[in-house]
């Protein structure tokens, strides 16, 4: 079984957008990889996003929410996240939701968590890796 994976906002968003053709490529390659997991943080990024960036109809956006959802697994966010994201926060000096995104990933036993906007290659507690698939 291969290992968990957790994926920031910001692939999701790239493989949905033209914003740039090759990260787009490579987002959407990487979103083919199964054990993949998003936490409800990410969910509502998305929305966010794609209605006052892009201005997707809402349609539109329930439409990538629902097929997100289907081929993701849903991590929660309990008060035990909010607390474990803030010593993250503390420990790490990401900013708390940066760090929201680390404490879901780390609840959800990932081993690796895509994003842009992290530190390519650091590992956290000593379980988790960050990697910038799109550097």
């Amino acid at each position: 079984m291969k290992d968990k994976c957790f994926v920031d906002s910001n692939i999701l968003i790239y493989a949905h957008t033209n914003l740039d053709l090759k990260k787009q490529g490579t987002s959407q390659a990487l979103l083919k990889s199964e054990n993949l997991v998003i936490s409800v943080q990410v969910l509502n990024e998305l929305v966010s996003v794609f209605r006052k960036k892009f201005n997707k109809d809402w349609k539109s956006i329930g439409k990538i929410i629902a097929e997100t959802t289907e081929y993701f697994t849903i991590s929660p966010i309990t008060e035990e996240t909010v607390n474990r994201a803030i010593k993250l926060s503390i420990k790490y000096e990401y900013s708390y939701y940066d760090s929201l995104i680390i404490a879901s990933a780390l609840e959800s036993n990932c081993k690796t968590l895509y994003s842009e906007d992290l530190h390519h290659t650091q590992i956290i507690d000593k379980s988790l890796t960050i990697i910038n698939p799109l550097k």
